[in-house]
């Protein structure tokens, strides 16, 4: 965010897509350098489909999915096309502004994610899901109702969420996935992913047509933390934890 936004202030807004050309570059090294044994199968695609939806099916793993999804929902469209907005109309902050403090959550944000093992033989998954997303719903309100400098730090504390989350949810999908379903599992994770990246900033574009920002943050905060309570006290998410050799 923070390249992006120095990129919009001295040259325009055009040339940040010609950062999308970098992505050939890693395409091209990891074409050359990646180890794929891949084997024909004989099992017919339609028959693993099948037993992937079946998979998919089961409480516990729909509810990862669609929290995937929902936690992409508020990424891409509460954070990523809100908050800029946000920050423009109510602050005046220019591009290279916004984009430092479009920046903030993503240092945050790692450091939590190269830790998060350490969280997971401490408490359940379930635990650090509901736990992260009550964060999440409890920084949007606090960025829609505070000053700029309490928006900046709620924006701190949502990497933290952020990073706990994420990983945690992805780490249930692949540990629950059987092995010869992981890929198709995967794949129809990363697919909720994308639907909720998707959907994001549909619904938000619509909604400050109607609110204005603070409040669209506002509501998007309580209605966030109503699902991490009820993700809380479902129990469907499993309870165990990994052991620390496992974690290791």
């Amino acid at each position: 965010p923070f390249v992006g936004g120095v990129t919009t202030d001295l040259f325009g807004w055009r040339w940040n897509f010609a950062y999308y050309g970098m992505a050939l570059i890693v395409g091209a090294v990891v074409a050359r350098s990646l180890d794929d044994p891949w084997e024909v199968q004989q099992i017919p695609v339609v028959q693993r489909l099948r037993e992937a939806f079946a998979e998919v099916s089961i409480p516990a793993n729909a509810m990862v999915i669609g929290l995937g999804s929902l936690a992409f929902f508020v990424m891409f469209g509460v954070f990523l096309t809100l908050i800029p907005i946000h920050l423009h109309e109510t602050f005046g902050l220019n591009p290279t502004q916004r984009g430092m403090v479009a920046a903030v959550p993503a240092v945050t944000s790692t450091a939590t994610a190269l830790v998060v093992t350490w969280f997971r033989v401490r408490m359940s998954a379930g635990v650090m899901v509901a736990i992260g997303l009550g964060v999440f719903g409890a920084t949007f309100l606090a960025m829609g109702l505070g000053s700029l400098w309490l928006l900046v730090a709620a924006a701190a504390v949502y990497g933290l969420a952020e990073g706990i989350t994420i990983p945690t949810l992805q780490d249930i999908v692949a540990e629950r996935a059987p092995e010869h379903l992981r890929g198709i599992i995967l794949a129809l994770w990363v697919s909720g992913l994308r639907l909720g990246q998707t959907a994001g900033p549909l619904v938000v574009g619509v909604a400050i047509g109607f609110w204005s920002t603070g409040t669209v943050l506002a509501g998007a905060g309580v209605l966030v933390m109503v699902v991490a309570v009820a993700v809380g006290t479902s129990r469907v998410l499993p309870d165990g934890r990994p052991s620390l050799d496992a974690s290791l």
